[in-house]
């Protein structure tokens, strides 16, 4: 499965650390209810340092502004990219996210591909 054509419908049916790219699944507001193993290579943080916790608000801190966490507060679907360099807690790592949320899934996903 592709960073760039990846459906919601895949990824709530697939197991994410199986996929070659960082998957953070959150529910519609905001906490991570699984991050996977590529993930954890990018951001340096484990499963049990983030999982259950709000991402915008207490781990991906660098990301809660208007160009990715704000997005997810608006109403409707969302599909968009976004270059992006995180600094927060590592040297600055030049990424591209994938903002992904359909209908009213349970779940609403961030994807991150390192360029």
């Amino acid at each position: 499965m592709d960073f760039l054509t990846i459906t919601q419908h895949e990824l709530d049916n697939c197991d994410p650390d199986a996929l070659d790219f960082g998957v953070i699944r959150m529910d519609r507001s905001g906490v991570v209810v699984f991050y996977n193993v590529a993930e954890t290579r990018i951001s340096g943080l484990s499963k049990s340092q983030v999982e259950g916790r709000a991402f915008f608000s207490e781990i991906g801190i660098c990301m809660h502004n208007f160009m990715v966490g704000h997005k997810f507060e608006q109403p409707g679907d969302l599909d968009e990219l976004v270059d992006y360099v995180l600094t927060l807690r590592m040297d600055p790592t030049p990424v591209t996210l994938r903002l992904l949320r359909q209908g009213d899934e349970k779940y609403q996903y961030l994807l991150i591909q390192p360029i």
